[in-house]
């Protein structure tokens, strides 16, 4: 889940500077995916465990939590940078700590799963890549639209 929630948020702040080019806005954005995107996917995740088999509901809750946990969490500290830099500089600093961020997740899923990191850190960066960029399109092409 933080992998994804790190996507998501990398994804939102290129797209929203992109149209705006607004601090304020940029903020207000990942702040709505860091409650939305946790509470959803926590509530997910309590349903599909609470379904299962020999899951009892503090389990299921307990893995709720965590998720609700770790997909707010690292959504909010994409905020620091913006309030302390200038906003472009902040999605410079933002993208290289996502990249770092994806990393580590990429080794720690490479270590489990006993496979090549290179493949895990490429496939995850690569998939970031790939995921800012539409993002920065889409971005652009609302604000073509706005003018």
């Amino acid at each position: 889940g933080i992998t994804s929630g790190i996507l998501t948020t990398t994804g939102v702040l290129v797209g929203v500077n992109a149209a705006t080019s607004s601090t304020v806005s940029v903020i207000a954005a990942i702040t709505a995916i860091a409650v939305a995107d946790s509470c959803s996917d926590a509530f997910g995740m309590y349903m599909s465990k609470s379904g299962e088999r020999g899951v009892s509901r503090s389990q299921a809750m307990r893995y709720a939590l965590g998720t609700l946990a770790g997909k707010f969490i690292f959504p909010v500290t994409f905020i620091v940078p913006l309030l302390l830099f200038p906003l472009s500089t902040a999605v410079i600093i933002n993208l290289a700590w996502g990249a770092c961020i994806l990393g580590l997740l990429s080794l720690e899923q490479a270590g489990v799963s006993q496979k090549s990191a290179w493949m895990f850190i490429g496939r995850n960066l690569g998939l970031a890549v790939g995921i800012i960029a539409l993002s920065r399109i889409a971005g652009a092409w609302v604000a073509r639209l706005s003018v």
